[in-house]
Formats: structure tokens, sequence, C-alpha cells
């Protein structure tokens, strides 16, 4: 169970299910799991209607994120599709800039954000092979949504991303982009954990079955590598 009981975390989820699919209903359930642990009020989770316009999609995260502003909430969490440049709810590597200047209105000096989604922390181009690489990710949707974190002035963020399809919580292939106090970001990000590290990838793919996928963007890095050599 979280301890995070003073921190207010937002979640949002599609609200509606693509063609002949329960994805939405997936990307729901963990979002109130999400904030069942944490204990968050279930009012934190707010449905995209995915059946809008992109800019109405974006329109209704802006408005969300506006109700806490003045740093009253310490993350952003989204459980959806991604891509390599971008999300569902209609946001892509050239329409950044507003979203980043929301979150760090609404969120502490080190904001940290979540893409509980497919394909984020990949980099740019088509080659898959790459984005299986420890360090990695440059110009993906993660690493740009990281860089304009910090140009507009959220130096210490946190951005987390997968690096390929799989199931929205569970996937291990987690890259993390860190702020790091730069003013203008970063060259990509690195694997929380590497699939080099046998032991500790198999422990770490074993505790994403549980709670614990939703505790990690909330550590560090040398927490989270310290928790699973503990185990």
């Amino acid at each position: 169970m979280s301890t995070k009981k003073d921190s207010v975390m937002l979640c949002f989820a599609p609200m509606h299910n693509t063609k002949n699919r329960r994805d939405a209903n997936e990307f729901q359930r963990q979002a109130a799991y999400f904030l069942d642990y944490h204990n968050q009020d279930m009012g934190m989770l707010v449905l995209v209607d995915n059946k809008q316009s992109k800019s109405r999609m974006r329109k209704t995260v802006y408005d969300a994120i506006e109700e806490y502003c003045g740093g009253q909430i310490c993350s952003v969490h989204f459980f959806c599709h991604g891509y390599r440049k971008g999300i569902q709810f209609g946001f892509t590597t050239r329409n950044l800039e507003l979203l980043a200047r929301k979150i760090w209105a609404a969120t502490s000096s080190a904001p940290i954000v979540t893409f509980y989604s497919c394909d984020v922390g990949r980099d740019a181009d088509r080659n898959r092979q790459d984005d299986l690489q420890t360090i990695g990710g440059d110009g993906g949707f993660c690493d740009e949504f990281r860089d304009e974190l910090c140009r507009v002035g959220a130096v210490n963020c946190r951005v987390d991303g997968h690096t390929t399809a799989g199931h929205t919580t569970r996937n291990p292939h987690v890259r993390r982009f860190n702020g790091a106090g730069s003013m203008t970001g970063g060259l990509g990000g690195f694997y929380l954990v590497s699939r080099g590290k046998k032991d500790l990838w198999k422990i770490w793919r074993q505790e994403l079955t549980g709670d614990y996928r939703f505790e990690y963007p909330f550590q560090t890095e040398n927490e989270i590598i310290d928790y699973l050599k503990s185990l």
C-alpha cells in the first residue's frame, strides 16, 4: 500500500473501446487500481472522449490539469495507446509545449509523468532493434516531452514510458527520461532495468505483475535497483 497520502495524482484514460476490442476497459481498470493503491479519490481519473477530435481531446486534458494550477498535484499518469511520436489523446512530438506548461503550472518542482503506453519510449526512427538498447529513445515522444518540460522550467522532471508494445502497466520495457537540472533536456533516456541484468530482469518482470507497477514511477533508479536486490 502506498504511503503517499498527502500527494495528489491525476490520471487519464480513454472513454471508449476501439472496435472489437476492450482496450479502454483495461486502461480504465488499471488507472482505477493505480488510484486505489495510492489512496486517491476516484475523481482523479479523467476519461477522455476518444471519439472526439484530437483538439477536443487535448482540451479535455488541459482543462483537467488546469483545475490544479498552483502546484496542487505531484504527478500525472496516462493510461492509453501510444506510438513512437504520440499518444491517442491527440498529443504528438509537434504539440507538446502547452501540455508541458499546464503540467508545470499544476505540479511541484519535480513533476512525475508516467505514460503507461506502448512505444512512447522509443526513438524517432522505425528501427526497433536499437530501441532495446539500455540507453536511447532520442527524438521519440517521451524524450521530446522531457525536453519540453525542461524548456518551460520543470528541469527536475521525470518521464517514464514503454519502448515496446505490451500490457499498459505490466510491460517491463520501461525507459526513464530525467530532466536532471537541464534547461534544454537531454539525449534520450535509459532502461530502469536492463534485459542484460538477467537476475534483476526476472525479478523486475515478476514485480510488475503486482502492485509494484504503480510504485516504481515514484522511486529513483537506485531505489528501484535496491528494492529488487532485496527480494
